[in-house]
This record gives structure tokens, sequence and C-alpha cells, in this order.
């Protein structure tokens, strides 16, 4: 062979042992990218900040920016203004991009004398001093970029500290706040088909939750505009916000790791900035998506939620399948149902052995749940009884409805439940054994029979007994029965015999006096009251249950029990001690706002569980759809077999203004959070871990471990209360005689 050729051979066998070691350590080839979102499709529940330039302080729409040091509102001189409260306030706003700004503070010293020291520190730094003056005054500082950030600056208002003694908390009264220099013009519109608009200035938000390996990808030339530039930020619980990118408009795409690799909740934020002339428009972004890698990842557990409470459940009852209805589908030309509404006052979900109890206490309301739809996180849409109740009856959260206080009434524009379903053909008929449910206060509205029975001994005997009666007189229309039964509210006066049963301890003792002195009492002596009075509720509880069993056995021997709609509910919940109160419309912990929801729909036979939540506002769609009535447009809530069935991760908002207290709650997946309105309630927003699951246990204080997540919910609340609802004017009445004693007795006065 000629060397020549012996030289080819040889370079080419070298050459192919190369490229076969090159082949086998070669990079495996990218695992393919998916879709998970359109950030266009998500426009909805975007957050959009503006930078501000006026702000009222005392008003609603500013509270957002009020951090922590504020009290309430009042008038100084014939001014709206709040009080400051404490040693320190802070205020925040937000920026597209740090420039020299000016900014104009009106206040003046709370105590009407003064000069009071102010000093003002932005994001951590002093950026000059106020001399406030008896008088609302106008107060400039010129703060330069270096003290700004883009994002969220944090505005701090130091004052001289207290005297001795604990001097008053008030140092100040504010009436607004200027900056001059930010950018001008309102928010646009921020989605238009696949494409989102971006104005100068501003901010649209998205929180994501992502799975591993979360990415945001925008194509080359997917950004428009006459000028600016389009800065791309993240951030998420483990990360500080960060620029990403500055999308310029020529042309250029970007394909950028947003969660580090990791999964959970992601903040990103596109922010209209100037470009590098200095120029700003209005910018459109086409076809921004987020990507994740690999095959679609399995159903995740819901934040919050624990292996071991998912594990719970009784073995009778099944978790009802993703996308499947909970009940059997009516069967064509089925007559429309029989509709009971059994509500238990003050009832902790707790007590029944379908959310965690023992079973010693509620075996026909357990019995039931054995064969109907348990709503495991069923959520009250206030802590007592009229505002809850009024929201089962109009579907509308408390601040639509304005029934809220005890001298508000349901408005006589309200859409009822009764006046639905009796529009549709159904006789209606009610009875109440709380004075807060009577006709006087606006609860009749379309029933044909609305009675109520002053509050005494044996109500849930009476209510079943006054159902018979009522069940004989009984045409061939289907009927709708409201039955609300006063047992177990305060004062935990069972018949004796389930006192002997369940508090053996208490049987010389008056429940009412009791009572009395333990909301008196203090430290351990009321700690030890409190242990009595359990035991007694315990009772009224299991007197109650025996009740619901006499009326469902009512319901069986007249053949009404299986074709019929039954829900048995509670409108709020009791607590003793759990978080250092006693009673109810307090707070929005667990014990009070959590309510058992069972719901047997037509011809349902098997058990089944609904983690997802569900609140009380959902009733009336669900009901209206079962009976063939008419729903309300525009209603918060929504049919629960629907929507349940279509995997909606809904979201439940409940309110508070009694007692001095005020705010909001927001429920949604595994989180509660809390946004108080006055510090009775509580000095500032507070988020709850809510463990899915039978006992649907919650952790508080979760609000410094997981500042986003506090971000998100409040964003959510706040969108949901701001959305255009039909309000109804509020209706007020001073309290009679008669109901002054009735709430007395129910320890309401």
């Amino acid at each position: 062979m000629p060397a020549t050729l012996r030289r080819r051979l040889a370079a080419g066998a070298l050459a192919i042992a190369v490229a076969l070691a090159f082949a086998g350590c070669a990079a495996p080839a990218p695992r393919p990218s998916r879709e998970v979102a359109r950030l266009a499709a998500l426009a909805g529940e975007a957050e959009v900040r503006r930078e501000p330039r006026y702000l009222v302080l005392a008003a609603p729409a500013a509270r957002e920016h009020m951090s922590s040091g504020w009290g309430e509102a009042g008038k100084l001189g014939g001014s709206r203004v709040i009080w400051s409260e404490g040693d320190a306030s802070l205020l925040t706003f937000f920026l597209a991009n740090p420039r020299d700004l000016r900014l104009s503070l009106r206040g003046a010293a709370a105590q009407g004398d003064g000069p009071l020291a102010v000093t003002v520190e932005l994001n951590g730094r002093e950026a000059g001093r106020l001399a406030l003056g008896p008088s609302l005054a106008d107060h400039a500082l010129r703060v330069p970029a270096a003290l700004l950030v883009s994002g969220e600056n944090r505005l701090r208002l130091v004052y001289p500290r207290a005297g001795e003694g604990g001097a008053a908390r008030r140092r100040a009264a504010w009436e607004s706040l200027a900056l001059s220099g930010v950018a001008a013009g309102e928010a646009s519109a921020i989605a238009n088909g696949d494409e989102l608009v971006v104005s100068p200035g501003s901010e649209v938000a998205f929180y994501l939750e992502l799975p591993p390996g979360g990415r945001l990808r925008v194509d080359p030339g997917a950004l428009q505009g006459q000028a600016g530039a389009l800065a791309v930020w993240s951030e998420s619980e483990r990360a500080r916000p960060r620029q990403l990118a500055r999308l310029r408009r020529s042309g250029e795409g970007i394909d950028l790791g947003l969660n580090d690799g990791l999964p959970g909740l992601v903040r990103v934020a596109l922010r209209g900035v100037p470009d590098e002339q200095g120029r700003v428009g209005v910018l459109r972004l086409a076809g921004a998506r987020v990507l994740a890698e690999g095959p679609p990842a399995a159903a995740a557990r819901a934040p919050g939620t624990s292996d071991e409470a998912s594990k719970v459940a009784p073995p009778a009852l099944s978790p009802a399948p993703r996308g499947a209805s909970a009940d059997p589908p009516p069967a064509a030309g089925a007559p429309r149902p029989n509709v009971l509404l059994f509500l238990v006052d003050t009832l902790r979900a707790d007590r029944l052995a379908a959310y965690g109890g023992d079973g010693r206490l509620t075996p026909h309301a357990d019995g039931f749940a054995a064969a109907a739809t348990v709503y495991e996180t069923a959520v009250a849409q206030a802590p007592w009884t009229r505002p809850a109740v009024a929201s089962i009856f109009t579907g509308l959260w408390p601040q639509d409805h304005g029934t809220w206080s005890l001298h508000s009434v349901l408005p006589e524009s309200a859409v009822t439940l009764a006046e639905l379903l009796r529009e549709a053909g159904y006789r209606t008929a009610a009875v109440s054994t709380n004075g807060h449910i009577t006709a006087r206060h606006g609860f009749a509205q379309g029933f044909d029979d609305f009675h109520f029975l002053v509050h005494g001994e044996q109500e849930v005997e009476r209510v079943v007994e006054w159902t018979g009666d009522w069940l004989e007189d009984q045409d061939e229309r289907p009927f709708l029965l409201y039955l609300h039964t006063i047992d177990p509210h305060g004062p935990y006066a069972a018949p004796r015999a389930y006192r002997e049963r369940f508090a053996p301890g208490s049987l010389g003792e008056d429940p009412k006096a009791l009572l009395a002195r333990a909301e008196e009492a203090t430290g351990t002596e009321r700690e030890r009251l409190v242990e009595r009075l359990r035991p007694l509720y315990d009772a009224e509880v299991a007197y109650n249950d025996a009740g619901f069993g006499a009326l469902l056995a009512l319901l069986e021997r007249r053949g009404l029990l299986e074709d019929a709609l039954v829900v048995f509910v509670a409108d709020h919940g009791e607590e003793f001690l759990d978080h250092g109160e006693l009673g109810h419309g307090w707070n929005f912990h667990a014990e009070t706002l959590r309510v058992p929801l069972l719901v047997k729909y037509p011809r349902q036979r098997a058990g089944r569980r609904e983690p997802a939540v569900a609140q009380q506002v959902d009733l009336l769609p669900t009901l209206t759809a079962a009976a063939g009535a008419r729903t309300p447009a525009g209603l918060p809530g929504r049919d629960l077999r629907r929507a349940l069935a279509a995997g909606e991760e809904p979201l439940a908002v409940s309110h508070l203004d009694h007692r001095g207290r005020r705010g909001h709650s927001l429920v949604r997946g595994g989180w509660k959070l809390v946004m108080p309105e006055t510090r009775a309630l509580a000095p500032g927003p507070q988020l709850h871990a809510v463990e899915r699951g039978r006992t649907a246990r919650e952790t508080p204080g979760q609000e410094l471990r997981h500042p986003l997540r506090v971000r998100q919910l409040a964003h959510l609340l706040r969108r949901e209360l701001g959305r255009e609802r039909a309000t109804l004017a509020r209706q007020t009445r001073e309290l009679d005689a008669e109901t002054r004693a009735e709430l007395e007795a129910l320890g309401y006065l």
C-alpha cells in the first residue's frame, strides 16, 4: 500500500475516533419547552401601578400606600386628615425609574401647639426635616434621584419620642402627599388581544406560580412604540427584586430564567422607562409567554397543605374528582327539587366529625354528611350573624349589600333567594330564632310565610314542630324552606338532659350568669370560667344535632328527602380564647370564619369531599341553578357544582365592621390574608397558611416569611373590592325596645 494512502487512512481513522469520542461525551439535547402562560391572557389579574402625583391620605384609595404607624381618620380645622400613631409612620409609593423629585407633605402637629420636628427618611436615608405647626400647612422637600429606587420607595416620617408615662400616641395629622416630576397621564388598558400595553411611568406585574425552570420569552421585534424602553424585573420569596433585562425597540428578544430553577411564587414586572435619549412613550409588547422545561408537571398540592392533612378523611367519603360533578346530573324532565336551607347559628366546623370532631356531638349531621358533599374549606362572609345571613340571602358580599351593623337592615332593593325562587314558582317559607333575622331587619323579603320565634328554650324542637305543621298545608308547588336555629349561640342553655350528659359539672350554674362572669373576668380567672363554658356549648351543639336528625326523619317519613336539595350550614363559629377572645365578631380566625357546609343534592347517595374554597355567597347561584330560577348577573359567588367541576381556584372575601374592628380577609387556595382598617382588629396585614383537608388547620404569623404572598393576596383583595358591582343603598334603623331586648339576650348589647 502506498505511503500516501496509508497516511490518509490513518488520518481518517483518527478523525473517526476523535468524532466518536466527542460524540460519546456530547451534551444531551436540550429538553423541549412547554408554554405555561401568555402574559396577555393573565391581564385580568395583573397588578397595574402608576407613579402617584397626589394622595389624599385619609381616603380609602391611599390605604394601600400606608404600611404602619397610622391611626384613625378624623378632622382638623375642617379638613379630613389621618392621625399618626407611634414614633414613626411609613408610606410607600412606586416609581418606574428614579429621578430628582419635589415632595410636598401637608400636615400639622396633632396636639395643636407645635412645632413638631419630623425627620423624613427615604429608603433608610435621611432626606430632610420638617417643622409642623398647629395648623395644616404644606412642607416641601427636594429629593435627589440618589435617594430613590426603581420600584417601591419607603417614605418614613419619624417623630420625637413621646414623653414619659406613655404620652399621647398621636404625634401628627396628615392630609396629603404630592410628588412633582412624576410621569403624567392615566393608565392605559393593559391588554389588546395577545398584546400588552405599558404606559410611561407605569408597571404591569404578574404573580406566577411557576414550576422548576420557568422562563420568560419575548421574540425579536415583539416590542413596538415611538419612544421609551421596557425594563423587566423579577422577584420571588427567595430573591429580592432585580432587573433582568432592558428591552428596546431595536428588534432584540429575550429568554430569561425567572425563578433560579426552583418552583414557587414569582412576581414578573414590566416597567415603562426612558430610552437612551431620555424619551418615554406607550409601549406594546406582543406574544410574551412563560415557558417551563420538561413534560407537564403533576397537579401540585395547594400552598399551605400538608401531606398529613391531605390523607385525613372519613372512610365513608371520597374526594370529588376534578372535572366531574359532585352529584348525579338531573334526569331529563325531572321535577324541580324542594330546597331546604338549615342554618345552625354559631356552630364551629370542628365540632362535626366531618371536620375533625370526635363524633360525640353530631351523629345526625355526620350521618347526613356521609351521603352528601362536604365542602372542607367553607368560608363565612362575616364572623357574626346579620351580615353573614344577608350574604346568603343576596349572594352579595357585605360591602355590597351594606347590612353590616347593629342598626343596618337588608335594603328593600335587595334581590333575595326567596324572591328569585318565588318568581320561579316556588312556595317560600322561613322561621328564625335569632333577633338579627327578622322582618324588621328586612329578612322577610320574598317569603310567603315568615315566622320569628322569640328566643327561649327548646328552639330546635319548636322549629321542627313548626316545619311539620307547615308541610301539612303544602300544595304541589316545590318549596324553599329556610330554618334558622339559634343553638348553640350563647348563653349555651341546653335542656337539662343534654347538660347532664355533656356538661354535668355545670348543672348548678345559670349559663347566662356564667357567660357574663367570663366576659367580665380577666387572666387565669377568665380562662377557668371559659373552660366551664366549653361543655355547655357542646351540649347545645348536641341538642341542635338531635333537632336536625328529627327534621331529616320528618322529611323521610313524608317521602321528601330523596329528591330534595338540603343545605346544612352555619352563619359563623365561636371562639373560646383560641386567640384571646370569647364569642364571635372579633376577628377573622378559623374558629369564627370557617363554617360547616354540607349539601345533599337531589338523588345524591354517595358522600364526597370537596377541598376547594367555597363560601356563603355561592349558595344563591347554586340553589337558583338547581331550581331553574333566574340568577342575577355580576354576583361574586358561583354555582358550586359547575365551578368546582371545572377546577376553578376561587377566592373568598369576608368583611368585619363591628365593635370598632373593621377590615377584610381573603382566602385563596392554601392562604388567608387579613387586611385591617383599624388597629383594634390588627396592627397590620396578617397571613395565615391554611392546611387543606378534614381539619383545615391554620398557621398564623406567616407575613414575615412570605411577604410576596402578602402582596399578591393584597392585590387580589383590592381588585375584588374595587370591582364594579350593583351596590345597594344602605338602610339603617334605630333599635326599638323589642329588638334591643332580643339582642341583649344574645349578648350583643
